[in-house]
């Protein structure tokens, strides 16, 4: 299975001007109590609390990936209480949120219903959601076609993740959240702009999928004859609780 959380931290380099530009507008400086489901390696709460004076919280049901963010924003002297927990058996307070943000996280996700119904209990009125990125691969543009876009979608599939999320999330929300803005975080993926890049996520790919699957050879090639093109689209959405 493909490293995500390597690719997670790497995609947040590539958004940090758009979840600035949310920031301000969520107006950041003016909340209290900020929680992110699913805090994994702790970038998103560091970047936030390098930024804003909020009370940060953070919960995963792994307690691996809380020790490891915890020494992570240790180190950059961020303060964040730190859980082990699944929002689905969280002891939260009804109201006590002013925002709640979350990465990746519903593409793991199966019970959308439940974890909205608790999002919304724990957020104020008028509350901040803020869905910064939930990829989608089934909608996935590779220019040849190498059998990419197959082999990553079953793979995900076959490891308990949704890989058409990110067009599914808007039909959850219309009876809790009121939409404020939707975007598209993606770009393309060129060989004379992202030949780095691109060739680390092959290496990826090879060392983690099923090589007979797809043809890495053809990937290869057209990356370096500059022909090569891929999109994977990334869905996002700030909501305000009703």
């Amino acid at each position: 299975m493909i490293n995500w959380e390597k690719k997670f931290n790497e995609q947040l380099t590539w958004t940090a001007e758009l979840r600035d530009r949310l920031y301000e507008k969520a107006e950041f400086s003016h909340r209290k109590n900020l929680l992110e489901l699913g805090c994994r390696t702790g970038e998103l709460l560091k970047e936030i609390g390098i930024k804003y004076n909020l009370n940060l919280f953070g919960i995963d049901k792994d307690k691996n990936k809380i020790e490891y963010a915890s020494a992570n924003l240790e180190k950059n002297l961020i303060d964040a209480k730190l859980i082990t927990m699944d929002i689905l058996n969280n002891n939260f307070e009804d109201n006590f949120f002013d925002v709640v943000i979350t990465s990746c996280y519903f593409l793991w996700e199966m019970e959308f219903n439940y974890i909205l119904t608790e999002i919304h209990r724990i957020l104020k009125h008028n509350g901040v959601f803020l869905i910064l990125g939930e990829p989608d691969f089934g909608g996935i543009i590779e220019y040849p076609d190498t059998g990419l876009k197959k082999e990553l979608y079953n793979s995900l599939k076959n490891a308990g993740a949704d890989p058409e999320i990110g067009r599914k999330i808007p039909q959850y929300f219309s009876d809790k959240f009121r939409p404020v803005e939707h975007f598209c975080s993606s770009f393309p993926w060129i060989p004379s702009v992202n030949r780095t890049s691109l060739i680390n996520d092959l290496d990826l790919y090879i060392k983690k999928l099923n090589t007979k699957k797809f043809n890495s050879v053809l990937i290869i090639q057209s990356i370096e004859s500059n022909k090569y093109f891929l999109f994977i689209p990334i869905f996002g959405y700030y909501l305000k609780k009703i």
